[in-house]
């Protein structure tokens, strides 16, 4: 079992935003835990209501979304998912850097355990990487967050911002590793 923990950074613009933003990977076997951990002042964040029926949605990103990329580390191809607070998931593989976007129908669905608390958000969430053809796969991976400020601005975080925008895509953003 392998566990590794990261820190994120807000690109420019986050000013107002006072959070401690970490998320943890856990890879046992074929399954890959991660979990989010959002501390702080958590009112200047437009954080969704818990959904009644979760269910995979479209466009998660462009509001409060916490997102994993994963690829295998030999491919070019790679996998976005998508894990809505509310608990609405969604997830996405690439043939390459922003090519052949399609919605990864092995991934029937994805059950994110969600905890809250006036200064403390918790998402968790275990992904099969079995059925993704990864679970035998050194992998590379990136986490990130976007995050709605309650002013209707959203901010970009993640463990590095290789480029001049946020672009979580980048293949030097994915600066986790973890081996079968």
């Amino acid at each position: 079992m392998e566990q590794k923990t990261v820190r994120l950074h807000p690109f420019s613009g986050a000013a107002g935003v006072e959070l401690d933003i970490t998320c943890t990977i856990c890879r046992q076997s074929c399954l890959l835990q991660v979990a989010f951990r959002l501390h702080g002042d958590l009112q200047a964040v437009a954080i969704p209501a818990s959904a009644e029926s979760p269910a995979r949605r479209h466009r998660l990103w462009e509001k409060t979304c916490l997102e994993c990329f994963i690829s295998a580390e030999a491919s070019h191809a790679y996998w976005e998912f998508n894990l809505s607070p509310a608990g609405h998931w969604n997830v996405y593989r690439f043939d390459d850097y922003r090519q052949g976007m399609r919605e990864e129908k092995a991934v029937r669905k994805l059950t994110p355990d969600i905890r809250r608390s006036p200064d403390l958000l918790c998402l968790e969430c275990m992904i099969d990487l079995g059925g993704l053809g990864l679970d035998r796969q050194p992998l590379v991976m990136g986490v990130a967050a976007v995050l709605r400020s309650s002013d209707g601005r959203n901010t970009y975080w993640a463990a590095v911002h290789p480029g001049s925008s946020p672009d979580f895509h980048r293949r030097e953003a994915f600066v986790l590793k973890a081996a079968p």
